[in-house]
């Protein structure tokens, strides 16, 4: 007898999806089950053969939760990038047992990497050696990036000095009559070392290298007459260099007019622009660059209150490529160690 069933019902159809898998993963190997994804695959698939892989592991996490058996589980990448647009929520329901692990990792001998970037085109020539092109994203209010790429290599945010670093002249918040972890959220400088004509004052950063963290400011304003810069949040120690009386060591990076030799770029975050001046032999138009806008991989969501725990999950030979990392100092100082 053959039963033909017809249904214009999503879910449905992924409720008889889900049955066949709990049963199909009964099926696959008596001692393991095996999970298949690939870049072609889709998450329709019951991904149980490299014939019918998924595509994403969200989706193979969501599977093996459904298991009954607490029979080990591999989850197999096909070779490839893949392209995340958010980070993989890792749940205490998928995790193993340290008989029956969860093992993440590529099909034989290929080549897996997790990509969290987005991929820039558009450029036009602007003014000179410089380039430049529109992201939708920044001009929303929707991304910031703190790194470019060019074919797999890092380029240089537009800074001030090129070289080396600049030196704090003066400690008005207090210098070493005051305690190393006094907030300070002034500081003297040279002639000329800032200035407050630089174009879009509130993209650019201050970083000051001070005991054992480095501090990312920005700028409140600028007194050119007694050259004391305000910052719009203190960084959490005195301006000096560790416990001595000299001054610490900054340099002044997103300044366009800094943008003045091959291989530096600098964001607009208000008009969303990046400009970008090539090195020598780059072709804008067959090279690949990416910015970083994932701000993480994976996402381990344990509740250790209530003792529900990942565990004996283990990825292997996977490569984690370009995550976005930037300093919130709108919200507050960020000073790291």
């Amino acid at each position: 007898m053959t039963i033909i069933l017809k249904t214009n019902m999503p879910q449905l159809n992924r409720m008889l999806l889900i049955l066949f898998f709990s049963i199909g993963i009964r099926l696959v190997n008596a001692q393991s089950v095996n999970m298949y994804i690939s870049t072609n695959g889709k998450d329709s698939n019951n991904g149980l053969s490299v014939s019918a892989p998924l595509s994403t592991l969200q989706e193979a996490f969501l599977r093996i939760s459904l298991r009954k058996e607490k029979l080990p589980v591999n989850i197999l990448l096909s070779g490839g990038v893949y392209h995340l647009k958010q980070p993989v929520r890792v749940l205490p329901e998928y995790s193993g047992t340290a008989q029956a692990p969860v093992t993440i990792r590529p099909l034989g001998d290929e080549q897996v990497t997790f990509d969290g970037s987005l991929q820039i085109r558009g450029w036009k020539k602007y003014k000179g050696t410089i380039w430049y092109t529109t992201i939708p994203e920044v001009k929303k209010g929707s991304l910031r990036f703190g790194q470019l790429f060019i074919n797999g290599q890092s380029r240089t945010l537009a800074r001030f000095p090129n070289d080396g670093f600049y030196t704090v002249a003066g400690f008005p918040d207090g210098g070493t009559e005051v305690d190393f972890n006094t907030g300070s959220k002034r500081f003297k400088f040279r002639r000329g070392d800032i200035d407050p004509h630089w174009t879009n004052m509130e993209d650019v950063r201050v970083v000051v290298y001070h005991f054992w963290s480095d501090a990312h400011l920005q700028i409140d304003k600028v007194d050119v007459n007694d050259s004391i810069v305000t910052f719009k949040y203190p960084a959490e120690k005195r301006f000096t260099d560790d416990f001595s009386g000299d001054g610490a060591r900054y340099f002044v990076e997103n300044v366009f007019e800094g943008l003045d030799k091959p291989g530096e770029w600098y964001l607009n975050d208000h008009t969303g622009v990046l400009y970008y001046i090539p090195m020598m032999g780059e072709d804008l138009a067959t090279s690949t660059v990416v910015v970083p806008v994932l701000s993480g991989f994976l996402s381990f969501d344990g509740d250790a209150i209530k003792s529900r725990y990942v565990n004996n999950i283990h990825f292997s030979n996977i490569t984690f490529k370009y995550a976005n990392f930037i300093y919130r100092s709108e919200e507050h100082t960020s000073e790291l160690q």
